[in-house]
């Protein structure tokens, strides 16, 4: 049976169409357009994983709008790419350790979240920081890499924007590499839009054997040395720069954020090794305070 929600306002777009905040026996949901290309996960119980309830038909006003519509948990908040920038460290730590929980609690249900970004991230006072928008996550199965075309440019790894190709775990660890950087930079979500316009034309590029060989010098490239640099992968050299501004003092962060942000995916952590440093940062930072 197909339950009904009542529309209460449009929060967003994906995919140029309206995302709901809706209601029922006057609980909030959140219902977006859902594309039956991967099983919905709807037993996910984890506590920084929305859940997905499965699908819903909506009305507004009593008239119908749609029937395929993926329902899930509505998380009170704002997200990520909205809070002020330049966060503290002790935030930072703990928003990562959340996410990464979250990722590893994915990847043991076969899955990937697939767009890891600033606005996929809720963070509030009662839950820490949440993974929302799960219910178009990627299923994996028993394999170790799939196809993708859904990213967010500014926080997709190498591999996804230029090949398509989402690497279990690896490439998760990169996208969140890139938040944990931009929630640690000064100007926070500010170059956001630079970093995308700057790499979509190469994400849309139809020219396959163009895109191989700007993926094997992005491979190739020398973040220590800026002549080594490709032009398409300029603004990396540019986040390692900033990386050490703000980790003055603290090594160990420095080091897995530049071991997330690696180019070549086989020389990333996995996400349980990325969520290890953290907790023992974390436990760290609360001990020293």
């Amino acid at each position: 049976m197909v339950n009904s929600y009542e529309v209460i306002k449009i929060v967003r777009a994906c995919d140029k169409k309206p995302v709901y905040l809706v209601e029922r026996d006057q609980d909030m949901f959140i219902a977006k357009p859902f594309s039956p290309v991967e099983p919905m996960l709807t037993d996910l119980n984890h506590k920084s994983v929305a859940r997905c309830y499965g699908l819903g038909r909506l009305t507004r006003h009593g008239k119908k709008i749609g029937d395929d519509f993926a329902i899930s948990e509505y998380v009170p908040g704002k997200p990520l790419v909205r809070t002020e920038n330049n966060l503290p460290i002790d935030m930072v730590t703990m928003y990562a350790h959340n996410i990464l929980e979250g990722l590893i609690y994915l990847d043991k249900n076969g899955r990937a979240h697939g767009d890891i970004s600033g606005g996929n991230v809720i963070v509030g006072t009662d839950h820490g920081a949440k993974l929302v928008d799960t219910s178009s996550s990627i299923f994996f199965g028993n394999s170790r890499e799939k196809s993708t075309y859904e990213c967010t440019p500014a926080f997709a790894a190498p591999e996804v924007l230029l090949m398509h190709r989402i690497i279990r775990e690896k490439s998760e660890v990169y996208s969140t590499g890139v938040l944990l950087h931009d929630m640690l930079h000064v100007d926070g979500f500010a170059n956001q839009r630079g970093i995308t316009q700057k790499l979509s034309p190469l994400a849309k590029s139809k020219d396959l054997d163009y895109l191989s060989k700007t993926y094997e010098k992005a491979m190739a490239t020398d973040l220590s040395s800026p002549q080594q640099v490709t032009p398409e992968f300029g603004f990396l050299n540019s986040y390692s720069a900033k990386l050490l501004e703000r980790c003055a003092g603290h090594p160990r962060l420095r080091s897995i954020l530049e071991a997330m942000l690696e180019l070549q995916p086989n020389n990333r952590p996995n996400l349980a090794e990325a969520e290890s440093e953290f907790a023992h940062i974390d436990k760290t930072l609360l001990l020293a305070n």
